[in-house]
């Protein structure tokens, strides 16, 4: 018999909240031996979001979705969204601005039992940046434009008066 060693036990430990299956680490009876997403991009969009996009782990037939995790690292709360099975793709939004965030993807099957896991990881959001307001670009502009302005009136002046 082989152990069953999986990363459920250790995002429990992060995250007590979190409704994850009761899975012992050195449990023989496990039903299904957890397979890793390939394909998994994980991206900071802006300060308050992020895109998760992965490719279908399988096509198993009681494949009933994916269950997206979303925590703050040393915060209890936990954010779960459920996604249908024919969606690989979720933004999480109205996060906070540089925080690590740690992020778990799921397939699970109608008796919630993890067919394939992405396993733990930590993203962090933008941070927000505050613009360095230019003042003088656009009076510098404005000058310039009534500098053009009075040379393209002074020009005609100049040689209408010239034969006078």
């Amino acid at each position: 018999m082989s152990n069953f060693t999986l990363s459920i036990a250790e995002r429990s430990q992060i995250d007590p909240q979190c409704k994850y299956p009761d899975v012992e680490e050195d449990d023989q009876k496990a039903p299904l031996i957890v397979r890793y997403f390939d394909g998994l991009v994980v991206e900071t969009i802006d300060p308050t979001a992020i895109l998760l996009d992965w490719t279908s782990c399988c096509q198993h037939m009681t494949l009933k979705g994916y269950m997206v995790r979303c925590n703050i690292t040393n915060n209890s709360i936990c954010k779960e969204i459920f996604v249908p099975p024919g969606i690989t793709s979720y933004t999480l939004t109205g996060l906070e601005p540089s925080t690590d965030y740690i992020l778990c993807i799921d397939a699970v099957d109608q008796h919630h039992q993890i067919i394939c896991s992405s396993g733990n990881m930590t993203q962090t959001t933008d941070p927000v940046f505050k613009e360095k307001r230019r003042h003088a670009v656009p009076y510098i502009a404005a000058i310039t434009a009534i500098c053009l302005l009075i040379a393209a009136a002074m020009v005609p002046l100049f040689f209408l008066f010239r034969y006078v």
